[in-house]
C-alpha cells in the first residue's frame, strides 16, 4: 500500500543555549498521583491510570513551580508564569509505575500513579521547545511534538478511499470482520481518529486496539495508536507499534521518521539517526528527516553535517523557517556571524511570528556589537511573548551594562 502516514509529528527547531555563569544542574522531582475508579461504572481500567497520571502530572508541577520560584526570584515573576515556565521545563523520565488496590468500601480501586521528573538548569535559561508554534499550548511533558491536523485529516482520506477501493476490486478480496457491537476494523480506526483529532488520546488507543484485534495486519492502526502512546508519554509503547508498523509496511519513510522522533527524545541518537537515514533512503526529498537529523548532528557537535543537513532541508523546501533558525544556531556556533543573521533574518521572513527566532538573531547582533538592533529583536520577542523568560532576561542584562 504506497501510502504516506497520515500523521507527522512536527519538524524540529533548535533553541540557542545562552551562556550562564553557573554551570547547570539538574533536579529529579518524585511525584505521586492517584483516582479512584468506581466498579459499578464500569469505568476503564486505562482511562483510570491517565487520570491518576495526570494528577502526578499536576502535583510534579506544583513542586517545580516551588522550586522555580527561588530560582526566578530575581525577575519578579507572578507565580502563574512561573507556573506556565514549571509546565514547559519538567520533563517525565521513564515510564511511570501504576499500583491498584481496593479501597476500603469495595466501590473503588485506588489506582495510583508514581513517576520521576527531571528539571535542567539550562531547560529554565531556554524554555527548549521541539516545535514553539503553540508554545501555550503544549507543555514541555508532551515533548513539545505536535500533531499537523491537515495533514492528518487529507492522509486519513487518502487511506478510507484505497480501502473502499480494495473491498471493490475481486482481485482483492478482504474479509471483513466485525465485532459483538457491530463494527469493522476500519470503523474503530475512524473513531479512534477523531477521538485522537479531539485530544481523547485514552479512547483513541482504546478504539485503534479494538481495530487491531479484529485485523492484526492493519498497519495505521498501529501507527496512528503509536502516535496517541507518545502523545500521553508512553514512549516504550509508542517504539513498540511504530516497530510493529514498521514489519507491516517496511517502505513507508513517515514511520521511520516518526520513531526516530521518540528516540531522539529518549537519547537513542543512534537509533535516531538509523531512522532518519532510512526515512530519507525511502524518500530523499523528505526535507522534515534531513532537519532533524541535521538537530543530532548538531547536538553530537558534528557541525558540517548539521549544516548539510539543514541546508538539503532548505533546498528541498525553501519555506522551512525552522530549517533556517537551525542552520542560523550552528553558523553562530561556528563563529559564522553574518550567515547566521542572513539565516534568522530569512527564517524571521518566513515566519514573523515566532518569538524565538528574535532572540537568537539578537544573540548575534549582541556579538557584533550592533546592540540597538539586539534590543530591538528582544523588545519584538517580548512582544510575541510578553513571558518569554529569555528575551527578558537579555534584554534586562543589556539595560543594566
Amino acid at each position: 500500500m504506497n501510502l504516506s502516514k497520515k500523521i507527522a509529528f512536527g519538524i524540529a527547531m533548535l533553541s540557542i543555549v545562552f551562556a550562564s555563569n553557573v554551570s547547570a544542574e539538574q533536579r529529579i522531582i518524585e511525584s505521586d498521583g492517584e483516582y479512584h475508579m468506581h466498579y459499578d461504572l464500569e469505568e476503564s481500567l486505562s482511562l483510570s491510570k491517565d487520570r491518576a497520571r495526570a494528577d502526578a502530572i499536576r502535583n510534579a508541577i506544583d513542586q517545580a513551580t516551588i522550586y522555580l520560584k527561588d530560582q526566578l526570584k530575581s525577575l519578579n515573576y507572578s507565580e502563574d508564569i512561573i507556573k506556565k515556565i514549571a509546565e514547559n521545563v519538567i520533563r517525565i523520565q521513564g515510564d511511570p509505575e501504576f499500583a491498584m488496590i481496593p479501597s476500603d468500601d469495595n466501590k473503588t480501586m485506588i489506582v495510583k500513579c508514581h513517576m520521576k521528573v527531571l528539571i535542567d538548569d539550562d531547560d529554565i535559561s531556554k524554555i527548549s521547545i521541539l516545535n514553539p508554534d503553540e508554545f501555550d499550548e503544549t507543555p514541555q511533558w508532551l515533548s513539545g511534538i505536535m500533531e499537523n491536523r491537515d495533514r492528518l485529516k487529507s492522509r486519513f482520506d487518502a487511506l478510507k478511499r484505497e480501502l473502499e477501493s480494495l473491498r471493490e476490486d475481486p482481485k482483492h478480496p478482504r474479509e471483513i470482520k466485525k465485532s459483538d457491537e457491530g463494527l469493522t476494523a476500519f470503523q474503530y480506526f475512524e473513531i479512534g481518529l477523531q477521538k485522537q483529532n479531539d485530544k481523547k488520546y485514552s479512547e483513541a488507543i482504546e478504539n485503534y486496539s479494538k481495530a487491531i484485534e479484529l485485523d492484526s495486519n492493519f498497519a495505521y492502526a498501529y501507527i496512528n495508536r503509536g502516535v496517541a502512546y507518545k502523545l500521553l508519554g508512553y514512549l516504550d509503547k509508542a517504539i513498540e507499534d511504530f516497530s510493529k508498523a514498521i514489519e507491516l509496511e517496511p517502505k513507508d519513510a513517515d514511520t521511520y521518521y516518526n520513531r526516530g522522533l521518540i528516540y531522539k527524545i529518549q537519547d537513542n541518537l543512534d537509533q535516531a539517526i538509523a531512522d532518519y537515514d532510512k526515512a530519507i533512503e525511502l524518500n530523499p526529498k523528505f526535507a522534515e528527516a534531513y532537519n532533524n537529523r541535521g538537530i543530532i548532528y548538531y547536538d553530537q557537535k558534528i557541525l558540517d553535517r548539521a549544516i548539510e543537513d539543514f541546508s538539503k532541508a532548505i533546498e528541498l523546501n525553501p519555506n522551512q523557517a525552522n530549517a533556517y533558525n537551525n542552520r542560523g544556531v550552528t553558523y553562530k556556533i561556528q563563529g559564522k556571524l553574518e550567515q547566521a543573521i542572513e539565516d534568522f533574518s530569512k527564517a524571521i521572513e518566513i515566519r514573523p511570528d515566532q518569538a524565538n527566532i528574535y532572540i537568537n538573531r539578537g544573540e548575534v547582533f549582541e556579538l557584533l556589537g550592533k546592540l540597538d538592533q539586539a534590543v530591538a529583536d528582544y523588545q519584538k520577542a517580548i512582544e510575541l511573548d510578553p513571558n518569554n523568560f529569555t528575551a527578558r532576561k537579555n534584554l534586562n542584562r543589556l539595560k543594566q551594562n
